[in-house]
């Protein structure tokens, strides 16, 4: 059985009345976002350029020790281009554990709870100025993060049924990227999602296991979209990466600047708050978030 209802039901648009558009938030000065604009020659945290050359935005969570949570306080971490913040409901916390590659930090999203009332807590990355660092348009670009699911992540018909990883724009949205790992037809899948002006591909990988490391790699290359997983073994080296592709008419991507990019769970495109009558609340640890954009 599929675990969710059709994306185009539970993702086309915000629900009136959903708890999630009155939520409260605050900003989580403890995270840490590195934004590198390689192209620019401008470097805000130290680290190399990706390998496309590109700018690329991380998400990590090393500066913060082994069992505390990313508690939201008064002002977030910000640079000249993105804000980072935290928003929970029902008491949901990020909490930080050891890295999923046997180095630095991860973070530790909330448990599974299928009910209307169960804790949340996204991650939500929102432009600054009216440069769009999160719109890849029409280049190739790539995102993902390094995942390990917790033995129960997703059931089917309830309002925390999937476990998205990154993602910006909703299904019934003219533009979205979406990185995810969901039940299909009983297996725990990774699944990739690029829409743009002319058309949507979506890929699938292998089946994948709860409670083991991956690092998760969606990729698009013009028309081609590119799935990769790696599993991490446990003394944290990488194994044999398995790559499924599809390809189709994706065309140019386009989203209002103010619409926020996630990781750990969906948001409204509109109001930018946590969906909570289906927020695909991530259950599990994740490391290593990212976009770059050539």
């Amino acid at each position: 059985m599929n675990s969710k209802l059709p994306e185009a039901q539970a993702e086309t648009s915000e629900v009136a009345g959903d708890p999630g558009t009155v939520s409260s938030f605050r900003s989580a000065k403890p995270l840490l976002l590195a934004v590198f604009l390689c192209a620019a020659s401008l470097v805000l945290a130290a680290a190399g350029c990706d390998p496309l050359g590109t700018d690329r935005v991380e998400v990590r969570f090393d500066n913060r020790s082994i069992g505390q949570n990313v508690v939201p306080t008064d002002s977030g971490d910000e640079t000249d281009r993105l804000i980072l913040e935290v928003l929970t409901l029902n008491d949901g916390v990020v909490t930080t554990v050891a890295g999923t590659i046997g180095q630095g930090r991860a973070a530790d999203f909330p448990a599974h709870d299928g009910g209307v009332s169960g804790p949340r807590a996204i991650i939500r990355l929102s432009n600054t100025t009216n440069t769009d660092v999160l719109n890849p348009a029409a280049s190739d670009f790539e995102f993902g993060a390094d995942v390990r699911l917790d033995n129960t992540s997703a059931t089917s018909g309830s309002r925390d049924d999937g476990n998205n990883v990154f993602q910006r724009g909703l299904f019934g949205d003219s533009s979205q990227y979406k990185l995810e790992v969901d039940l299909r037809n009983g297996d725990l899948k990774a699944i990739c999602r690029i829409k743009g002006g002319s058309g949507a591909v979506e890929v699938k990988s292998e089946p994948l296991e709860a409670g083991d490391n991956y690092r998760l790699r969606c990729k698009r290359r013009g028309n081609t979209v590119r799935l990769q997983v790696t599993p991490i073994t446990p003394s944290g080296t990488l194994g044999q990466t398995v790559e499924t592709q599809e390809s189709g008419q994706i065309g140019l991507l386009t989203f209002p600047l103010s619409v926020p990019a996630s990781v750990g769970g969906k948001l409204w495109s509109t109001s930018g708050n946590i969906a909570a009558s289906a927020s695909d609340q991530f259950n599990g640890v994740l490391d290593n978030a990212f976009l770059a954009v050539s």
